[in-house]
C-alpha cells in the first residue's frame, strides 16, 4: 500500500522550499523545478478551480447545454486557459526541416532543468509549430475547462466557419485561402498537434531516479477539412471531430493557467512571444516577493527548445521579444535582463480567474 502523499509530501516539500529560499537569499543561484514531478505540478496549485461554467448557445459546434434548467452560465470573452505543459515546454516557433526530402521531422524535445519533454507525431505529419498550433492548444484547453465532463470535440463541417467564429467557439480569426492561408494552416497544424504523444521525464542521476509519464491529447479523431486551398469555404461531408484522452483532460483541469485571450491574439505573429507570455503568466506569480529568481540563459535556451544555436544570439533574441511582451500584453511583468541571467521578480498575474454566480434564467435576457 502506498503512503498518503497528503501527509508525507507536505513537510518534505516545505523543507525543499526553505532550502531554495536560503540559496536565493545567498547569491541568487539558478534554481530549477527538478525535485519531483509532483512538486513541479504542485507549484501551480494556487490556480484553483472556479465556479465559472460556460455553455454555448443552441446550435453551436459544441452541441446543447448539459443543464438548461434554471441557470444561465456566463462567458468571460477575454479569459482563456493554457495547459501548464505549455509553460514548461515550448513548441518550435517555425516548422522543423524535413528529416529527408518529403519526410517530415516527427520529434521535438525541450528541457527544463531535470525535466525533459518530447513531442512525437504518431502519423508522420510533422511536429506542430508556429502560432496556429498554440492557438489550437489554447482552444482545446479552454474547451476542456468549460466542458469538464465531455470528451468529444466537434469543429463542424466548415473550416472557414470554425476559424471565424468568436472565441471560445472558434479561433476568431480571418479565414483565408491560398497555400499559406489560414485554412490550409489549420489542417496542417491540427494533424500535427492532435495525433501527438507527449512524454514528460524526470532524471535525477544522484538518486538513481528516472520518472516518466506519457500523455496523448486525443484517443481518436476524424479530420474532414480539406488541406487544399481550392475551395476554402467548402462544406465537408462529415464534421471534423476528436475524442480527447481523459488523461489529458484531467491534466488540463488540474493544472492550467488563466491568460488573456486578447494578449494571445495580439502576440500571434510571434510564436516566441506567445510562449514567453504564457511562461511569465505562470512563473512570475510563483516568485516569492522580495526574493529574485535568476535563470541562466543556457537553461532558458534548453527550456524553450530554441532553434537558435548561438547562445549570444538567443539571449539577444529572447530579451528583445520579452520587452515586446511586456509592452503589448503583460505590463505588470517584473524582470531584469542581465548578461549572465534573466532575473524574475514577483508580479501579479496578467488575468484572474473570476468566480461568477449563476443567474436565474426566468429573469435573464437571452
Amino acid at each position: 500500500m502506498q503512503p498518503d502523499r497528503s501527509t508525507v509530501a507536505g513537510p518534505r516539500q516545505q523543507n525543499r522550499a526553505d532550502a531554495k529560499r536560503d540559496r536565493q537569499h545567498a547569491n541568487e543561484q539558478d534554481l530549477f523545478l527538478e525535485d519531483d514531478l509532483q512538486l513541479l505540478f504542485d507549484l501551480a496549485g494556487d490556480v484553483r478551480p472556479t465556479e465559472l461554467r460556460v455553455v454555448p448557445p443552441q446550435g453551436s459546434l459544441f452541441g446543447k447545454p448539459e443543464s438548461p434548467q434554471r441557470e444561465r452560465r456566463v462567458i468571460i470573452p477575454d479569459l482563456a486557459w493554457i495547459s501548464l505543459l505549455w509553460a514548461h515546454v515550448g513548441l518550435p516557433v517555425r516548422p522543423l526541416p524535413d528529416r529527408s526530402p518529403g519526410v517530415p521531422e516527427i520529434e521535438w524535445a525541450s528541457k527544463n532543468g531535470a525535466v525533459t519533454m518530447r513531442f512525437v507525431n504518431t502519423i508522420g505529419a510533422g511536429v506542430p509549430s508556429g502560432a496556429f498550433a498554440r492557438l489550437l492548444l489554447s482552444f482545446i484547453t479552454g474547451w476542456v475547462k468549460m466542458n469538464p465532463k465531455e470528451d468529444h470535440v466537434s469543429f463542424g463541417k466548415n473550416a472557414a466557419r470554425f476559424l471565424t467564429q468568436e472565441w471560445p467557439w472558434g479561433l476568431g480569426i480571418e479565414a483565408t485561402g491560398g497555400s499559406r492561408g489560414t485554412i490550409v494552416t489549420l489542417t496542417r497544424e491540427a494533424l500535427r498537434l492532435f495525433p501527438s504523444t507527449m512524454s514528460v521525464a524526470l532524471e535525477q542521476p544522484v538518486h538513481g531516479l528516472t520518472a516518466f509519464e506519457l500523455v496523448s491529447i486525443v484517443r481518436k479523431g476524424e479530420w474532414w477539412f480539406r488541406a487544399s486551398a481550392a475551395a476554402p469555404h467548402e462544406e465537408a461531408i462529415f464534421p471534423s471531430a476528436i475524442e480527447l484522452n481523459p488523461q489529458f483532460r484531467e491534466l488540463v483541469l488540474e493544472h492550467r493557467i488563466p491568460v488573456d485571450r486578447r494578449a494571445l491574439f495580439a502576440l500571434r505573429h510571434s510564436p516566441l512571444q506567445m510562449d514567453q507570455y504564457v511562461w511569465l503568466a505562470w512563473r512570475l506569480r510563483l516568485v516569492e516577493p522580495g526574493v529574485p529568481y535568476s535563470i541562466r540563459w543556457e537553461a532558458l535556451r534548453r527550456q524553450f527548445g530554441s532553434q537558435q544555436e548561438r547562445l549570444d544570439k538567443f539571449r539577444e533574441l529572447f530579451a528583445r521579444n520579452l520587452k515586446h511582451v511586456k509592452l503589448k500584453a503583460y505590463t505588470d511583468a517584473n524582470f531584469k535582463v542581465r548578461p549572465d541571467a534573466l532575473v524574475l521578480h514577483h508580479s501579479p498575474p496578467p488575468v484572474q480567474e473570476t468566480t461568477i454566480t449563476t443567474i436565474d434564467l426566468g429573469n435573464a435576457p437571452r
